[in-house]
């Protein structure tokens, strides 16, 4: 495993610990739309957003064991219970790519005034087993939502693993967020007919 997905391994066990919030905004996209876009020229010319002079931060304050659980929840399906919200992460992978890519984490492709743009997302172990987690200002940014949203697990420099293209059904984002660019994480709900995680492995607390 490189570097890359070392560090994405330790942002998703900040955010997680982190994951608290009184509000969530929910939005839902087009399934269809977005894995019809998405064709592999798009892929390889999508570029990373960053975000300039951005300092990412998380409130400090304490939180129920209700406010917990209502960020970790997508379509009525808890992304992660509460015993594990704290628990330190791993990655399960079940079957991996030629190069040892773990297809739990993989990029987030989505468009953005026009402009084709990519994240990194992954995985998370849930009963629904079609759920995950990615940053939030690649879903809502400078005041706008972004579109076209398609996740596809253990992209590599354009090749796809045989999982494919993944269109996420819909998403969750705190209003801090959106109101204050606090707690710079969401969720999504994979458009997946069966379980992904299955497939493609999973971070599940421990």
């Amino acid at each position: 495993m490189n570097k890359k997905y070392i560090s994405f391994i330790l942002i998703i066990l900040i955010i997680v610990e982190n994951a608290f919030t009184q509000s969530i905004i929910t939005k839902t996209y087009n399934v269809d739309k977005a894995i019809t876009y998405w064709t592999r020229e798009k892929m390889l010319n999508a570029k990373p957003l960053h975000l300039p002079n951005k300092e990412f931060k998380f409130k400090n304050k304490a939180i129920s064991s209700g406010e917990k659980d209502n960020f970790f929840t997508i379509a009525s399906d808890p992304i992660i219970s509460e015993s594990k919200v704290n628990a330190p992460f791993l990655v399960e992978i079940k079957p991996e790519s030629d190069d040892n890519t773990p297809l739990a984490v993989g990029i987030l492709f989505f468009t953005l005034s026009n402009e084709d743009l990519q994240c990194t997302a992954s995985v998370i172990t849930t009963e629904n087993g079609n759920s995950g987690i990615t940053a939030a200002h690649c879903l809502y940014y400078e005041g706008n939502y972004t579109e076209n949203l398609m996740f596809c697990p253990g992209y590599n420099n354009g090749t796809e693993s045989f999982l494919g293209k993944i269109a996420i059904a819909n998403t969750k984002i705190p209003d801090t967020w959106i109101n204050s660019d606090d707690d710079d994480y969401a969720g999504l709900k994979f458009d997946f007919n069966g379980s992904l995680q299955r497939q493609a492995g999973s971070f599940s607390g421990v």
